[in-house]
């Protein structure tokens, strides 16, 4: 009898075991991070769908939306217009998802509407820098440069609806222009930007050329790496964003229940042999 409770034991310990690694692997193993940027001047306010369920509403234009944790892999990303429900989505996607890595899916153009998706790297800059990087999604602009008023040039020849690769400079106030490349005819003009030390920066470059704008969208890791805070200048609040690829705390509640009868396991058995070998051995007529 309990040689059998010992085998049926170590057989729930196994099942145990395997029920914790199929609930980590669904929790840090198969989701990513992806925030949306509305950037096509022509398109009306949006409902975003991420396969076939909202996520998000009424994002309007120069709307940059906190991360959203979606399924990694190839998940289908529509947008319609507000209010109209996924079967009028102007604009379907399936973007290539990385389990536990960020993006930022910028939407782009005027009548034809696209996008166009970034991976963003969020780990911490260097000690007393920021990382910033340009994201172009001004239609009709040339390549364009980014300067320091007075100073170097940070980025060169950033094409339409693409993203430069990121830099990390000195965390302090910049007076910055933004001009057509290898020319001195600056399409707008960002006096006094402050970059803080430990946060990640895009400056996204938008609208028509005669209405051309910067909006800049700010990430700031925590400096344990849990998590961290995301804001941009057109939604101004901040808002957490969850640890990139942590373990969730059931996950750690259920490894450690397992070690516990696992342990269990084993003390229940070791006892069983110890009476064994302390009982009297009887001889039956």
């Amino acid at each position: 009898m309990i040689r059998r409770l010992l085998a049926v034991s170590m057989l729930l310990t196994l099942v145990w075991s395997f029920a914790v690694v199929s609930v980590s692997a669904a929790t840090t193993g198969n989701r990513s991070w992806l925030r949306i940027m509305h950037a096509s001047p022509d398109t009306s306010p949006v409902d975003v769908f991420v396969d076939g369920q909202v996520v998000l509403s009424n994002v309007g234009f120069k709307t940059v939306s906190d991360y959203l944790n979606v399924p990694a892999g190839s998940p289908t990303i529509a947008m319609a217009p507000t209010g109209q429900g996924v079967k009028e989505a102007v604009l379907t996607t399936t973007p290539t998802l990385v389990p536990d890595k960020a993006y930022t899916l910028v939407v782009t153009g005027l009548a034809n509407v696209g996008a166009s998706i970034y991976e963003d790297n969020l780990a911490p800059p260097s000690s007393g820098q920021a990382r910033i990087r340009v994201i172009h999604a001004s239609p009709d602009a040339t390549g364009a440069d980014v300067e320091v008023i007075g100073g170097p040039t940070l980025f060169q020849n950033v094409e339409y609806a693409k993203a430069s690769p990121y830099i990390e400079i000195a965390a302090k106030p910049y007076n910055l222009r933004v001009v057509a490349n290898g020319t001195n005819n600056a399409f707008v003009w960002v006096p006094t930007m402050q970059f803080a030390a430990g946060t990640v920066y895009d400056l996204v470059v938008l609208d028509r050329i005669a209405n051309v704008m910067v909006k800049v969208a700010a990430y700031t890791p925590s400096a344990s790496g849990s998590g961290g805070t995301s804001t941009s200048a057109v939604l101004g609040a901040p808002s957490t964003m969850p640890p990139t690829g942590a373990s969730s705390s059931s996950t750690l509640s259920l490894l450690g229940l397992g070690c516990i009868m696992v342990v269990a396991g084993f003390i229940m058995r070791r006892r069983w042999y110890t009476r064994l070998a302390s009982s009297p051995t009887q001889t039956q007529y």
